[in-house]
């Protein structure tokens, strides 16, 4: 019941599974407790999984890799992550799902710098990374405007062959175009089999971030032939070209 609430919610009534289990005497067992940390996790409520924390340790399983790795991603996604660095470091061993786990609530919380560095530290260790470690690595380039770093990890895609999976090819298109290299991130758009909304809006944005109107009201234009109808941001966008022209 627990891991299905857990994966489709919704997931407060597995607050209720675990009082009810507690009533019944039923210790709950490694993926029990998992489960409720990726759910406190997606409620973002961090009173309750420090709560399930301290459970954890009294029981001993706080030295468990898999339970480590949920309480990593718990308190990065209820945005705290110096909790989630402090499991984190403790963690016996630590595998890709530690690393990407710790580097995406660092970059989610907007602490870029600290997100590239703990990417530094996972290569390091030989550790490869996932296409969720890509992605959130990725985010924090565009954050950072770091188009050098963006450049290498983008290298290290290539190598491990995850340049065709389409949320990584959406994130490098808005982190070149947030970090000016408007023509590549234009390039590698039209390359995309599928071209949506939030991506023409991301290159449209920044072709005007960097004075080139012109090429953006051509861009609005291409997105309008494919049929894709733009949206609030789009607009607002368009509208700053308006202003520049």
């Amino acid at each position: 019941m627990i891991s299905g609430y857990a994966e489709y919610g919704p997931w407060q009534e597995i607050s209720v599974c675990l009082d009810q289990m507690q009533v019944e005497g039923i210790s709950p067992s490694v993926v029990t407790v998992a489960c409720s940390l990726k759910a406190c996790g997606k409620l973002e409520d961090l009173g309750k999984g420090r709560q399930i924390h301290m459970d954890i340790t009294m029981k001993g399983f706080d030295e468990n890799l898999y339970i480590g790795n949920a309480l990593v991603a718990m308190y990065g996604k209820c945005g705290s992550p110096s909790e989630a660095l402090v499991v984190f470091t403790k963690l016996p061993n630590r595998d890709v799902v530690s690393w990407t786990a710790i580097i995406s609530g660092f970059a989610d919380d907007g602490l870029w710098q600290e997100s590239l560095e703990l990417y530094d530290g996972m290569q390091l260790e030989g550790v490869v990374g996932n296409s969720v470690t890509f992605t959130s690595i990725l985010k924090a380039c565009s954050g950072m405007g770091s188009i050098q770093k963006g450049q290498m990890v983008h290298k290290e895609i290539i190598l491990k062959g995850y340049e065709k999976d389409i949320s990584i090819s959406n994130t490098l298109v808005s982190m070149y175009a947030k970090c000016g290299s408007v023509k590549r991130a234009h390039a590698l758009l039209m390359k995309l089999p599928v071209r949506d909304v939030v991506l023409w809006t991301a290159l449209i944005t920044g072709y005007i971030d960097y004075g080139y109107a012109k090429e953006a009201f051509l861009c609005f234009e291409e997105m309008e032939n494919e049929g894709i109808s733009c949206d609030v941001l789009t607009l607002v966008s368009i509208l700053k070209a308006c202003v520049i022209l």
